[in-house]
């Protein structure tokens, strides 16, 4: 009877160690699976995003060589009228007004593109990082802080201000400084998100996010973006960057933790303190602060 127990049990032990194998290999084949689908869009994506930023360089090219500069010469060419005769003054004024508008259309084009050029740049960086992320290497670059922010902010300001968001920077970091632009400004991003989604659950009506950079007193460069929005319970601030925790309805709970991840990737961290529920929350990225070459040997 001992050696039937004994053999009983060496039985159950074994189908239990296959049982869990068995879900181990379905959950990575699973895994597996879902990777590969990913990867697909991703390459399906990236070509549509070149195919855009194809497009967008083409129309910026056409804008730039537009014949908009030929109004104001052709205003200027103009014979004069002669004394006492101002029969041609209207047309003349409205072509005037007719040239100032134009060349203002122009120029608001040109920026446009030249935002929109950036953003597929970002978005084109984030796409083939994510096909390589295991072998990625950080592209540091000598950047100006402010700058980072502003494009950060410019991706962010349609949905802000969809949303009655006023958004404010300020920044006391006047040396650049050597950082990977694309993952500081993910960061960023997924920040601001994050602020905008707690304004939107708040019942104030002065919605506001502060996006403030320093150095700070350990030497370190720090971003906080700064809202005024539903605060954050203390019992979940321990948690904010687990991955997949969150406490929107529809939300994944991916984009702090990968903020997380980012900024350990590029020697940092990242955190989120709040004084308790109705008191807004700051998050903050804090990097190693490094200048740039030249303004070291200066």
């Amino acid at each position: 009877m001992s050696w039937f127990a004994r053999d009983i049990s060496a039985r159950l032990r074994a189908q239990e160690l296959l049982a869990r194998i068995q879900r181990e290999l379905a959950s990575a084949a699973h895994l597996a699976g879902k990777a590969e689908v990913a990867t697909d869009v991703l390459h399906n994506v990236g070509n549509v995003l070149a195919s855009l930023d194809s497009t967008a360089q083409l129309v910026a090219e056409r804008v730039q060589g537009s014949r908009v500069a030929m109004f104001r010469r052709a205003l200027a060419a103009l014979p004069a009228a002669p004394p006492g005769d101002d029969s041609g003054a209207d047309v003349r004024a409205y072509l005037a007004l007719l040239t100032e508008q134009l060349e203002r259309e122009h120029a608001e084009t040109l920026t446009d593109l030249q935002t929109l050029g950036r953003h597929l740049e970002h978005v084109g960086s984030v796409i083939a990082r994510q096909q390589a992320y295991a072998h990625s290497v950080p592209l540091v670059e000598a950047v100006r802080v402010e700058e980072v922010i502003a494009d950060a902010v410019r991706m962010s300001e349609a949905s802000l201000v969809r949303h009655g968001v006023a958004i404010a920077v300020e920044s006391t970091v006047a040396s650049t400084v050597m950082l990977d632009r694309h993952k500081v400004i993910e960061i960023l991003t997924n920040f601001l998100a994050n602020s905008r989604q707690a304004l939107d659950a708040s019942t104030t009506a002065d919605k506001r996010i502060l996006v403030r950079a320093r150095r700070n007193t350990g030497g370190k460069l720090q971003i906080d973006v700064i809202d005024n929005g539903v605060g954050i319970p203390a019992d979940e601030l321990d948690r904010l960057f687990s991955y997949g925790f969150t406490t929107k309805r529809g939300g994944h709970g991916f984009g702090l933790a990968g903020s997380l991840l980012t900024a350990r990737a590029l020697e940092g961290t990242a955190r989120g303190t709040s004084a308790g529920a109705g008191t807004g929350a700051t998050f903050t990225v804090e990097l190693p602060f490094r200048t740039a070459p030249q303004e070291r040997a200066a």
